[in-house]
């Protein structure tokens, strides 16, 4: 069976590998690869949110992904030293959700 894009509406959510939490470029190029897999099937970027964890190193591929168009969604958010260097200092002023955790 060929999955049908048209049959889940609304936003797509995937999550970057958690183990390049710590490596910026790494899940920069691991959010564009998702992103052209989902442009590929037909599915385009206002649909797909890319899933972050919320490191320093996640907010900053963040930051990169927004300024280039793809929706980001940070998560694992669990402390107010990360809610500070996400919201407080408006490093990604555009940035689609952010889930934290208490």
């Amino acid at each position: 069976m060929v999955w049908n894009p048209e049959l889940v509406p609304g936003r797509i959510s995937t999550e970057v590998d958690a183990r390049l939490s710590y490596d910026t470029e790494a899940s920069i190029a691991k959010a564009k690869r998702l992103i052209k897999l989902y442009n590929d099937a037909g599915i385009s970027n206002d649909r797909i949110l890319i899933k972050l964890a919320s490191t320093w190193q996640g907010i900053r591929a963040a930051e990169q992904l927004e300024k280039e168009g793809i929706n980001c969604n940070l998560t694992l958010l669990f402390s107010f030293a990360q809610a500070r260097g996400l919201c407080g200092s408006r490093r990604v002023p555009d940035l689609a959700i952010c889930w934290p955790y208490s």
